[in-house]
């Protein structure tokens, strides 16, 4: 999941691998949901007929299928009564769907304004039950809900759920790892530097190396992971990964900073915390040792 750096109080103590409560809708502002139709909306024929426009668009898709070499979809030769014919040999043989499928239901397609064939698996089944709807004039709405498939659970609720705002973590001088695909919430402890951030990065695994982490910090923020020409890599490896050198063998004399360095690994080039003749880190005691052909940039701090 994508990760992002959080500026917080260093006494900040919400637990870590919760959501963050202030992104979270109270519950007391969660609809009732309407116990006619169990939140859909829609009456139980309305959903009878969407499950089976999905397996009715799959006969377009067998079409499609056929041109692919692949097999029938389950759903079709488990179908009662499948269409077929017997065979030579005594065995019953269904046949598959025939071109006139693809235009029949790109014709329902053009219903619901869509250009005929320009059908996709993910919208044919959707199009294919409105176009149904549309054609029969009938209304699988809820009649209790009227189509809300929910009321409010006091009066004003509606108006209270959309004024609520989420609600930021309080901002501070610390430094803390988040993710933020289940609404956001931490994932380290509060450090009180970003050296000390990046180390808990690169010895916990979100990050492969100590530079890596250092260059995510300062960028802030990194997608769950990259696809491309180099293989996959998590977006904090992507974000901090970019080859300078392959020459680590005298990258390091220290017992300090031994193994920080690894191919891949990049000299940050930009003075990230404002400290005067820096290679990316405040803290110049981690890279004293560093020989001066090692200190090279991509740019002048």
């Amino acid at each position: 999941m994508s990760r992002e750096v959080r500026r917080v109080p260093l006494d900040f103590d919400f637990p870590l691998g919760k959501t963050w409560s202030g992104y979270l809708m109270p519950d007391s502002l969660a609809p009732r949901l309407c116990p006619d139709c169990n939140g859909s909306g829609q009456t139980h024929f309305g959903w009878w007929l969407q499950n089976f426009s999905y397996v009715m668009s799959m006969m377009a898709d067998d079409v499609r299928d056929q041109a692919h070499d692949k097999p029938m979809h389950p759903w079709l030769t488990q179908f009662p009564r499948a269409y077929g014919h017997w065979d030579g040999d005594g065995r019953y043989a269904i046949d598959r769907l025939s071109p006139d499928a693809v235009a029949f239901f790109a014709a329902l397609a053009s219903l619901q304004g869509r250009v005929p064939g320009g059908m996709s698996t993910d919208t044919e089944p959707y199009l294919v039950y409105h176009a149904l709807l549309k054609l029969t004039g009938v209304s699988v709405e809820c009649p209790q809900c009227h189509g809300e498939g929910s009321f409010e659970a006091y009066p004003g609720q509606d108006a209270d759920r959309d004024a609520w705002e989420r609600t930021a973590p309080p901002e501070g001088p610390g430094w803390q790892l988040w993710q933020t695909v289940s609404g956001g919430g931490p994932v380290s402890p509060v450090f009180e530097n970003p050296e000390r951030l990046a180390e808990w990065m690169a010895l916990g695994g979100e990050a492969s190396t100590y530079m890596n982490a250092i260059e995510f910090i300062r960028v802030g923020w990194a997608p769950s992971g990259v696809s491309d020409a180099s293989g996959y890599r998590t977006g904090v490896d992507f974000i901090g990964g970019v080859l300078v050198t392959d020459d680590y063998d005298n990258a390091c004399a220290c017992a300090r900073c031994r193994g920080i360095f690894q191919p891949g690994d990049r000299i940050v080039s930009d003075p990230c915390w404002g400290a005067p003749d820096c290679v990316g880190l405040a803290d110049r005691s981690h890279f004293d040792c560093l020989p001066a052909a090692l200190q090279r940039v991509e740019e002048d701090c």
